[in-house]
């Protein structure tokens, strides 16, 4: 299931960010720096000019907002296959406990899940890029599930 989240993840980032926009953004940095370069040098040539000064100063502002958002495009896709591949590993380690826990005590574990579950889980063979998988579908019950009378251990 998360290797589906992520691959809508990548999917979304890539239509969001597409190679011709981080290129639009990369050359008008270059632009950018070369007018930077062009305002420096007349500065430097001995024309004294607060307007200079204040285009330089504008125009390095501009850079720094492209340069950030050229960072965070390209760094958004690595940041986000990074945190699904933590809520994997934590899903993962989740399930490894429920089905440990489960394991314990079989007979409590099935009056358990008829509790859980309306009617029966019905399992269907998927063909994913690792090999067959299973998907179940069930219909939970979860109306009850959270209300309380009282307060457990007094907490």
């Amino acid at each position: 299931m998360l290797k589906e989240v992520r691959r809508r993840l990548k999917e979304r980032t890539e239509q969001n960010q597409t190679p011709s926009e981080i290129g639009e953004l990369e050359t008008e940095a270059r632009r950018l720096r070369n007018e930077i370069d062009r305002l420096v040098q007349a500065l430097a040539s001995g024309t004294e000019s607060p307007s200079i000064a204040k285009a330089i100063g504008e125009r390095e502002q501009q850079l720094s907002e492209v340069k950030a958002r050229l960072q965070v495009m390209k760094a958004a896709p690595s940041v986000l296959d990074l945190e699904v591949r933590r809520m994997e590993k934590e899903a993962r380690s989740r399930l490894a406990d429920l089905q440990e826990l489960l394991g314990r005590n079989p007979t409590e574990a099935r009056k358990a899940l008829e509790a859980l579950f309306s009617g029966p889980l019905r399992f269907r063979q998927v063909e994913c890029d690792d090999g067959p998988r299973y998907e179940i579908e069930a219909a939970a019950i979860v109306g009850t599930m959270f209300t309380t009378d009282g307060v457990p251990n007094g907490i």
